[in-house]
């Protein structure tokens, strides 16, 4: 049956509809202070609607209009929650911490122990029953904190950016992990991770402004973007404009040759995506070969950032890759005026839907 849920809670700007399957694992995405925390807090019964209704495998974790209603305890709901931080008992073992769960719910201690030490080998932390949480280093808690969420044995798990505090090795031996336990259980992580959506996640939601904007299989969100935050998230550059004849028209007077832009639905804005590597940097009036294929935009210079083994060129809203000799030859400033040479094969296009909070480049 899985989740549904409905909820407003206007004084963070909250108003979410959404549902998470039996045995999905739905990946909660947007940028800081869009409302994914405070999503968690409602399923797991830390905050409380104004107005809304959340349903669990048959189980009304909520039901409440006018800030009044019922909501049932955190200890009731079929939820467990892992954070950022592992938040372990410190006098406990690790053994003691995860057999906590299933004590509190009244099973008997030896019975309880036996799934802690279960757990503890599924999380990989088998060996660390005995340690006090003050022994462990931030991954070894941290696996243990996901022993101690499955041994409540939750309908529902919830994960909010449970390596965002991981040291960098640590996240891909987390990933792997988490990849194994999730596999048939309904979950919902909140990341910042592309590639924890991707690798774990059977269906996105990006959230914006407390609203949730898209939805959809990992690679199909990410393939046709529509939104600035998830064009950034799969690498792409993304304009939102009209078409007139084959060209998009943008803000900022940007304009380019797009394919299929008679295909586009009368009245509905056209959105282009493409990636970095399609453009190549001048200065203006450069001598060069014409090249019919590349479409030349000019720019005001934004930023120059490194980019692995790049440096991007930011202007127009738009980023360009280009190799450390390219820039150094270019010798570009911030706020001169520079050429993008688009490479209009690399240009995808489709419609818009209605996205709240679209920011125009």
């Amino acid at each position: 049956m899985g989740l549904r849920i409905e909820a407003v809670l206007p004084e963070r700007g909250i108003d979410v509809r959404f549902d998470v399957g039996d045995g999905e694992t739905v990946a909660l995405l947007g940028p800081n202070g869009a409302g994914k925390s405070t999503v968690v807090s409602l399923l797991a019964g830390l905050v409380h609607a104004d107005d809304g209704r959340a349903e669990l495998n048959g189980t009304t974790l909520f039901n409440r209009a006018k800030g009044k209603g019922m909501s049932l305890p955190a200890y009731r709901r079929g939820t467990s929650l892992l954070a950022q931080e592992a938040l372990l008992f410190p006098h406990l073992s690790a053994e003691e911490n995860v057999a906590f769960g299933p004590r509190s719910t009244g099973v008997p201690r030896r019975k309880a122990q036996a799934a802690a030490r279960r757990w503890l080998a599924e999380a990989d932390a088998a060996a660390l029953a005995a340690k006090r949480p003050g022994e462990l280093s931030g991954g070894q808690a941290q696996r243990v904190a996901l022993a101690r969420a499955l041994a409540a044995e939750p309908d529902l798990l919830l994960l909010d950016e449970p390596m965002a505090a991981l040291d960098v090795e640590m996240v891909p031996l987390m990933r792997r992990l988490l990849k194994r336990v999730l596999a048939g259980r309904s979950a919902l992580i909140v990341t910042h991770d592309v590639l924890d959506a991707l690798t774990l996640a059977n269906r996105v939601l990006v959230m914006q402004e407390g609203r949730i904007v898209e939805s959809g299989p990992p690679a199909e969100v990410l393939r046709r973007p529509q939104n600035p935050f998830t064009a950034s998230l799969a690498g792409l550059n993304l304009v939102r404009g009209n078409v007139r004849g084959n060209r998009l028209l943008a803000a900022g007077g940007l304009s380019f040759a797009v394919p299929d832009a008679g295909a586009g639905v009368q009245g509905v804005p056209l959105l282009a995506v493409f990636p970095p590597s399609a453009i190549a940097v001048r200065r203006p009036g450069a001598a060069g070969t014409a090249d019919p294929g590349r479409e030349i935009l000019g720019v005001t210079v934004t930023d120059l950032e490194p980019q692995g083994d790049r440096i991007r060129v930011r202007g127009a809203g738009l980023a360009a890759d280009i190799s450390p000799a390219a820039a150094a030859e270019l010798s570009l400033v911030v706020g001169e005026e520079a050429e993008f040479l688009l490479d209009a094969s690399a240009v995808t296009s489709y419609p818009a839907s209605a996205v709240p909070g679209w920011r125009t480049v």
